[in-house]
């Protein structure tokens, strides 16, 4: 062997010998070690090569890149192997004795995944019993649900193969003596190259047939490889090849370009949260600096930190600017007294009832100018709550947070701010009973957290297509609302395990009612408010007509809410989709949740379900007593505004129950950039309610004529 012999005109072959020599010594002496101590035989290690790119893959592939190797990874006389099969299962069988195919230790069908191995021992026992599986590739996209998370965190997830081919015996054995690579969504990837009981020479030559498909696998090749490295399961990595670090073809930094937030992302039903920061970023720019709070969460999407450099003149502009006039009321921003209330141009005293409630505790409620000024304020004051102004034991004064391009100010009142001072936020995980890995995550907002939670009444909010709890109006109205509050993500959904699939409406329906159940048996909690946006609406709805505690809801709240279920295929991103189909047979729906980057595949069979969803049942199913707000945007353009007129129509009629619909005039399907309005008319119809005010038919609030004449 040369001794300037490359592999794939990169990667020098001494450099790699040197460090798998290196690697499998200590490796060696070291599992030596360890076996001395133990009784039982440990798990042979692994030896990993480490890809790392420069540049991020644009798409996830869910199939992995099968690499050919010299010397296979799984001996087939030791290890066992499961084949996964579409039933009927004796069929299979059958066609395995005729190839005489006897490497296959045991044959699974599906209806025996559902059946014999639908609990989780039974899983986790076929798991331990099988070194490596392999699946018919026409049933892959069914096993990530019936196999759970164990078996990618196991790295054992099926090879498809195909059971279809005249030459089976030797699909089979080219699944089972390659290797293969999944990449991820990072820069980092990891190919399991040999193991510890290979010699190195075997390694080496694993190495030297792998790297070359690896390479030609990854978006631009060698381009975009910055480095190689060989480990195992619990060493340090060994280099074996770096690119230049410099901007020449190949090197470091040649080719690579920022890409603005303003490119990154998509823009639709799921993607609610681009548009709110892109927005939210728009009208803080002469707002001066965030203030953090106490109950700042990281994860929220509206909430997301401004760039430290700002311009000098929009700093210098916000600054001088001490007073703001929102609908008629002038209002100093920060050097009201806790007792003073804001009177309009006429006089009248503007009654902090009229608005929406927002704890000074909200996040960039207060901003001040800079930190220092920050310190004294935080240092000089006990309370909770960070207002300026007197504050006085047991009273905290009103703040005013005005958002560009809202409509409506969050007016907070003194007695209601020293409610938000006493409340709890607590991060629950709920086990999903009918699903292992699919526990469900969300927080639990509680009013007044020291006293008996057993018949006490709560809110539940329920967010849209792949969002999440804490996006759009979600989190402001859960800390304006007077009772109780939960909101938590739906299975596949940002901290909530399980896979997102767009057509599983019913799946969201069982996490709901798994959600409730734990709520009535962990707290006493009894739900008496249900608030959904879009897809959550249409959720919302069915789980309260059809459930046993869904009829016993008496308000709910439908935002931005689809009736004509068909009208999805005519929408931008539904023909979309529907090109993806033809071109491929599924769409890669690429979207940013939470500030990560989430790809979700939607088939054909995801939109057919999607479609079919029956909505007719509101006009003769949904509970008769039910007070109902219907919230929607004259500027949606995701679902028309008109399904809010079906829905008016259809729950009109009911006694004694109400309802009232709203229309926002510059609304858009997730009113980006005036959440606080939503919120405004929410806790406005629920204190009209509790008033007993409320009558079927337009609200009209904040509505009002101009100067035009009719």
């Amino acid at each position: 062997m040369a001794k300037d012999e490359l592999i794939g005109d990169h990667v020098s072959v001494k450099q790699c010998r040197l460090a798998i020599d290196a690697l499998h010594a200590h490796a060696s002496k070291r599992q030596a070690k360890i076996e001395e101590e133990q009784l039982l035989p440990g798990k042979e290690p692994n030896i990993w090569l480490n890809v790392t790119v420069k540049k991020i893959p644009p798409g996830h592939r869910i199939k992995p890149v099968k690499v050919p190797i010299a010397y296979p990874l799984v001996d087939p006389r030791t290890t066992p192997i499961c084949l996964i099969t579409k039933d009927p299962q004796r069929q299979y069988k059958d066609l395995l004795e005729s190839h005489n195919i006897k490497f296959i230790s045991r044959v699974v069908g599906i209806e025996k995944l559902k059946g014999k191995f639908k609990p989780f021992e039974a899983r986790r026992a076929l798991l331990k019993e099988n070194g490596m599986f392999l699946a018919d590739e026409r049933v892959v996209p069914l096993l990530p649900k019936l196999l759970g998370r164990k078996w990618f965190d196991a790295k054992k997830q099926p090879i498809p193969v195909c059971l279809t081919r005249k030459d089976l015996k030797g699909e089979l054995e080219r699944a089972i003596t390659s290797t293969y690579m999944n990449q991820n969504q990072g820069t980092c990837t990891a190919i399991k190259i040999g193991v510890l009981s290979q010699k190195p020479v075997q390694v080496l030559a694993n190495l030297q047939k792998a790297l070359p498909v690896i390479a030609a696998n990854i978006k631009d090749g060698w381009e975009n490889i910055q480095s190689l490295h060989i480990k195992t399961n619990s060493s340090v990595s060994l280099p074996i090849w770096s690119c230049a670090l410099d901007a020449s073809e190949e090197g470091r930094w040649h080719g690579l370009e920022g890409v603005s937030e303003d490119e990154s992302g998509g823009d639709w039903e799921g993607v609610d949260e681009e548009e709110e920061v892109a927005a939210d970023k728009k009208s803080k720019k002469s707002t001066g600096k965030k203030r953090p709070s106490e109950s700042d969460d990281d994860e929220g999407s509206e909430e997301e930190e401004q760039p430290k450099k700002r311009a000098k003149n929009a700093h210098n502009e916000s600054t001088t600017k001490s007073k703001q006039k929102i609908k008629g009321v002038e209002l100093s921003s920060a050097k009201n007294d806790s007792n003073s209330r804001p009177t309009s141009k006429s006089g009248v005293t503007q009654s902090s009832s009229s608005k929406a409630v927002i704890s000074s505790q909200a996040k960039g409620s207060i901003k001040p100018q800079n930190s220092s000024e920050k310190a004294a304020k935080e240092k000089a004051k006990p309370l909770t709550s960070p207002v300026s102004g007197e504050d006085k034991p047991g009273k905290v004064a009103s703040s005013v947070k005005a958002k560009k391009g809202s409509k409506s100010a969050a007016i907070s009142a003194p007695h209601q701010l020293d409610q938000m001072a006493t409340r709890v936020s607590t991060k629950l995980t709920i086990p999903h009973p009918n699903e292992a890995g699919c526990d469900l995550v969300g927080t639990l907002e509680q009013v007044s957290p020291g006293e008996p939670t057993q018949g006490r009444k709560i809110a539940l909010i329920l967010h849209g297509t792949l969002g999440h709890k804490d996006y759009l109006f979600q989190k402001r109205l859960a800390l304006g609302l007077p009772l109780d509050s939960f909101r938590f993500d739906f299975r596949g959904n940002h901290e909530s395990g399980g896979t997102w699939k767009q057509g599983a409406l019913h799946e969201d329906i069982e996490d709901l009612q798994v959600v409730v159940d734990y709520l009535k048996s962990q707290y006493g909690y009894a739900v008496d408010l249900v608030v959904g946006h879009s897809r959550g609406s249409i959720v919302g709805f069915r789980w309260i007509a059809t459930t046993e505690d869904g009829r016993k809801v008496s308000a709910y709240v439908n935002v931005s809410g689809r009736y004509r279920m068909e009208l999805i295929r005519e929408n931008p991103q539904g023909k979309v989709w529907q090109e993806s189909f033809q071109k491929q047979g599924y769409h890669t729906w690429d979207v940013t949740v939470a500030r990560k980057v989430v790809h979700a595949k939607v088939t054909p069979a995801d939109l057919a379900s999607f479609t079919a969803w029956d909505t007719s049942f509101v006009r003769t199913q949904f509970p008769q007593q039910t007070d109902v707000l219907t919230l929607h945007g004259l500027q949606d353009k995701i679902v028309p505004p008109y399904d809010a007129v079906i829905y008016a129509q259809a729950l009109s009629n009911r006694t004694p129950g109400t309802h009232t619909l709203h229309f926002v005039e510059h609304g858009d399907h997730n009113f980006t950039g005036i959440p606080d309005e939503v919120v405004d008319v929410v806790l406005r119809w629920w204190e009209a309610r509790a008033k007993g005010n409320l009558k079927t038919g337009i609200s009209m609030a904040g509505v009002h004529s101009g100067n035009s004449k009719l």
